[in-house]
């Protein structure tokens, strides 16, 4: 069976100068096999075309990609997505793919030994409604609670490429874990959402480090973060989003050993019905620096934890971690511009399995805009929230609360530092 069709031009001559041209970039098309595993086709395309090439899947098709894949590129790759691939929809059987496999190795492995590695969908809003689409049937996982083996969709180990107008229809788990630097995100549409009571645990939809990465122009809905960002990162922007049911835009300077965390911008994004908006953590006993990290311009609507910063981070269902007097340092965290509700009536969501809570904060009780918590004396050079215009959504109305502990924290953070009704500061 032919696996694939390489179109390649040869070299032509210019009868007007008589010089010769470049060739055309070869294009390496992926064929579809009905009602089989197109698999080998796209790892035969993959090898054909390493570098300077086009691998296609084609518009109109259903591939099926029941086993995962390496994409091992060369430098300026394209990937375009223009028809739609399928996993599969067995629950046995995506775990027998990844049985054996490290977790986060990915059912779709990109990584190259140079730039300009692209996966791109298509470009019109009225193509993107039937192509570009990675359905890979997290639902029934969701429904039958089913947490073993489950694949990571997309790990990514390159530089200075790019990932857009994809979509990813109900994720298993996380949708991409981004390692490179210098790769811009945009136009993706992640939809982790359940359509039943059962929880989409873990659905991280972008897990990144590196440096000068970017996402932009993208609406996610899922049941973990948002983007998660952790150390090492640098110089990393996220602008124009839009992020439904999640766990917010959160910064892990934690881990273990010595933490760096620095020039983090997040703007213009929209958060609705999620359980955290701005979100920092790290844990006691960290070393490190989380430093100019910046949230602007932010819309909540029906958000339980609006800002939250906390450097002594533990799930509050397990028992706490040994004692500690030190975190990762934090010099220059501002938090501006922030407008909308706060979820009072219906605090939490459905990842709460456990008495306390995983997220269960002393003292919350629906009404804080803002929550400046466990911080370690010392640590802590400057942090501010301005212009917080974010109100509890509960009748009859109510002013906002905050929760800040004022003996180790910098004295001019923007606002009253106390446990009590939110009084902004000159």
């Amino acid at each position: 069976m032919q696996f694939l069709l390489i179109f390649c031009l040869a070299s032509v001559a210019s009868a007007a100068t008589g010089t010769a041209t470049a060739p055309p970039r070869p294009t390496c098309t992926v064929v579809h096999s009905p009602d089989a595993d197109d698999s080998p086709s796209i790892v035969a395309a993959v090898q054909s075309c390493t570098d300077n090439a086009t691998i296609l899947f084609q518009s109109g098709v259903e591939y099926n990609c029941f086993t995962p894949v390496q994409f091992t590129l060369g430098q300026d790759v394209t990937v375009q997505i223009l028809g739609n691939i399928n996993l599969p929809a067995n629950i046995t059987q995506v775990q027998a793919g990844v049985t054996g496999k490290f977790y986060r190795s990915g059912w779709f492995a990109v990584s190259s030994t140079g730039p300009g590695v692209s996966f791109v969908g298509p470009e019109t809003v009225d193509a993107r409604k039937t192509g570009g689409i990675i359905r890979s049937y997290g639902q029934a996982w969701w429904d039958a609670g089913q947490q073993t083996s489950r694949p990571l969709l997309f790990s990514w180990r390159a530089n200075n490429g790019s990932i857009a107008n994809l979509t990813i229809s109900k994720p298993v788990g996380k949708s991409f874990n981004i390692a490179g630097s210098g790769n811009a995100i945009r136009g993706v549409i992640i939809d982790a959402q359940s359509s039943t009571p059962a929880f989409p645990f873990n659905t991280y939809d972008f897990l990144l480090g590196g440096d000068g990465n970017s996402i932009m122009n993208s609406q996610v809905s899922n049941g973990d973060d948002c983007i998660a960002i952790g150390s090492p990162c640098s110089n990393f922007h996220a602008k124009a989003l839009t992020c439904i049911g999640s766990h917010g835009v959160s910064v892990a300077a934690k881990g273990g050993g010595t933490v760096g965390v620095s020039n983090i911008l997040v703007e213009d994004v929209t958060f609705k019905d999620s359980l955290y908006g701005a979100r920092y953590k790290s844990t006691g006993g960290d070393t490190g620096l989380a430093s100019n990290i910046v949230y602007r311009n932010i819309i909540v609507e029906n958000v339980t934890f609006p800002i939250y910063v906390t450097q002594n981070y533990f799930d509050q269902s397990q028992p706490p971690p040994p004692p500690s007097n030190t975190s990762v340092e934090i010099d220059g965290m501002s938090f501006s511009n922030f407008a909308g509700t706060i979820n009072s009536q219906n605090p939490g969501d459905g990842s709460c399995i456990s008495d306390p809570c995983w997220y269960y904060v002393p003292g919350a009780d629906g009404s804080q805009s803002i929550i400046f918590e466990d911080f370690y004396a010392g640590t802590v050079e400057t942090i501010s929230a301005r212009e917080i215009f974010v109100v509890p959504d509960r009748l009859p109305l109510e002013l906002p609360t905050v929760i800040c502990n004022d003996t180790v924290t910098p004295k001019d953070v923007g606002f009253r530092c106390w446990d009590g009704i939110y009084v902004p500061t000159v």
